[in-house]
């Protein structure tokens, strides 16, 4: 099995962007991935929840995380930045203003400060549910920070951590526990205009149906589940997940 692909989301609610490593931190939670949140005048959270039109513009990340650029306009996000406020302010018709998280709990999962992670054959199951709905789509969709491939194991292995205690054990880090993500309405829109997607859950839910075997492990309340947050167990120097490494299940059990 291989990390095939990683994925970080540097301000919450808005586009991710690719890289080659995911670094942990000293507090075990993956560096850079919802370091910052779009707060509203009252100080609460704004996000793709609230109001689609978080999702209706562009962001794009230097190759460092610390730079980006909306509509052509490049931004210094490790400075306070009135600029950048005002902008953002303005595609979304409220006032909001950036907020540096630091090393703090990723907003939403505090308990689960590890990667959100999917398999690549989960992927290819559900593209097959929906039609002019890409993998890539998906992901953008549900928003996960990982992708991992093993060609030999069916559509949604990777729920059967939830109950066999199983550990990935990578290079320089392990994930040893893991828990289901339920899902809110936002992956039902569209993620580049925040459109709904007519019949998405619905359809998700129907499908979802014959693939539900570690979800009646876990006593889930719905099937409006999809992919796996987690925390990081023991890590080695530098610890961190790259592109391309190989992923070891520890007491495989019936893989």
């Amino acid at each position: 099995m291989k990390i095939e692909k990683l994925i970080l989301y540097p301000i919450k609610s808005l586009d991710g962007t690719q890289v080659q490593e995911i670094n942990v931190g000293p507090e075990k939670r993956i560096l850079q991935d919802r370091r910052f949140s779009l707060i509203d005048e009252g100080g609460e959270v704004f996000n793709a929840k609230r109001s689609p039109k978080v999702q209706q513009f562009r962001i794009i990340f230097s190759e460092n995380l610390q730079r980006c650029q909306i509509e052509g306009t490049a931004y210094n996000l490790m400075e306070g930045n009135e600029a950048l406020n005002e902008h953002l302010s303005q595609l979304v018709d409220t006032r909001i203003s950036l907020k540096d998280n630091g090393l703090a709990p990723i907003p939403d999962r505090p308990l689960w400060p590890g990667p959100n992670l999917i398999s690549r054959q989960s992927l290819i199951e559900m593209e097959s549910w929906y039609e002019g709905i890409s993998q890539l789509e998906l992901v953008q969709r549900f928003r996960v920070n990982m992708i991992l491939d093993e060609p030999e194991l069916p559509p949604f292995w990777e729920e059967d951590l939830l109950s066999q205690e199983i550990t990935l054990k990578f290079p320089s880090a392990e994930l040893v526990k893991f828990k289901s993500c339920e899902r809110c309405p936002v992956p039902a829109r569209n993620p580049l205009t925040g459109e709904s997607t007519s019949g998405f859950q619905k359809i998700f839910v129907n499908q979802r149906g014959k693939f539900r075997k570690g979800l009646d492990s876990f006593q889930t309340k719905h099937l409006y589940y999809f992919s796996l947050v987690s925390q990081v167990g023991e890590t080695g120097e530098n610890p961190g997940f790259r592109v391309g490494e190989d992923v070891l299940i520890l007491d495989p059990q019936e893989y």
